[in-house]
């Protein structure tokens, strides 16, 4: 007979990888650390083993055009910017 309970030995962050629905937020979103305040765009997702999305962010040049470089943070850290 095929039982239909529910699998228990799958962690919600496993069932999460399965279904597809891994990351918080889009490339190209607009972000701010909570921590710092480092704000820009996220321009790459890194989708680790051990469970945490980690997002690299980039902001935008300097006064000087500059580039500024872009730092890694993790997903409990970032809020997203409202336009």
């Amino acid at each position: 007979m095929l039982s239909l309970v529910a699998d228990t030995t799958i962690n919600p962050r496993e069932r999460s990888l399965m279904s597809g629905n891994t990351f918080k937020f889009a490339n190209g979103a607009q972000v701010t650390d909570s921590v710092t305040g480092f704000t820009g765009a996220i321009i790459t997702r890194a989708d680790y083993l051990a469970g945490c999305n980690s997002y690299c962010v980039q902001p935008k040049t300097d006064k000087e055009g500059k580039f500024i470089e872009s730092r890694w943070f993790d997903e409990e850290r970032l809020m997203a910017v409202s336009n």
